[in-house]
């Protein structure tokens, strides 16, 4: 198994012959790290999946940083998946949403408006579950369904990384 991110403030360094993390206990902090599920309405997390929307925009900032589920609302929208986990992505900034922003948002700028931006987009089908308000942690029954996703060392700020690669495994942490 190889470890993943544990979710702090900057990613760890990557060894290049072996593509193993090098963070030290990063083994037993992956262990211990739930990733998190935010609930969007369609057509947004279908935007997401598909990787055209690369920028969640809330009213409200968060701290997390890392996997992050993405929830398709069960409200329906024509014949897009609902009630379900549609996507995982990796979270690796919140701040204050910029006019720059909004192409990559799907949405104009707002006032109070924090950007989430996302890289390594994976989308999953559907895993039905229900969603809840604010970023919340699916069960661990979902959780063993999600593929684990690492950030990719080579992202800039702001670009599309999706390089099926960075999926570690589609098995669950031991």
């Amino acid at each position: 198994m190889l470890p993943t991110w544990d979710g702090g403030s900057s990613p760890p360094k990557r060894n290049q012959a072996d593509k193993i993390c090098c963070a030290p206990d990063l083994t037993k902090q992956h262990k211990q790290m739930k990733m998190k599920a935010l609930s969007l309405r369609q057509p947004w997390a279908s935007l997401i999946a598909d990787g055209r929307k690369t920028i969640e925009t809330r009213t409200w900032r968060t701290h997390y940083r890392g996997p992050l589920a993405i929830h398709a609302s069960a409200r329906p929208h024509g014949d897009l998946p609902t009630g379900g986990i549609v996507a995982v992505a990796w979270l690796y900034d919140c701040r204050p949403m910029e006019a720059a922003d909004e192409d990559a948002a799907c949405i104009a700028r707002y006032d109070g408006a924090y950007a989430w931006l996302l890289s390594d987009v994976q989308p999953i089908g559907l895993i039905p579950c229900k969603g809840m308000l604010g970023l919340w942690t699916p069960s661990d029954d979902i959780l063993r369904m999600l593929p684990r996703i690492q950030p990719a060392q080579d992202c800039a700020v702001g670009a599309i990384c999706s390089n099926p690669d960075r999926i570690l495994s589609d098995q669950p942490a031991d």
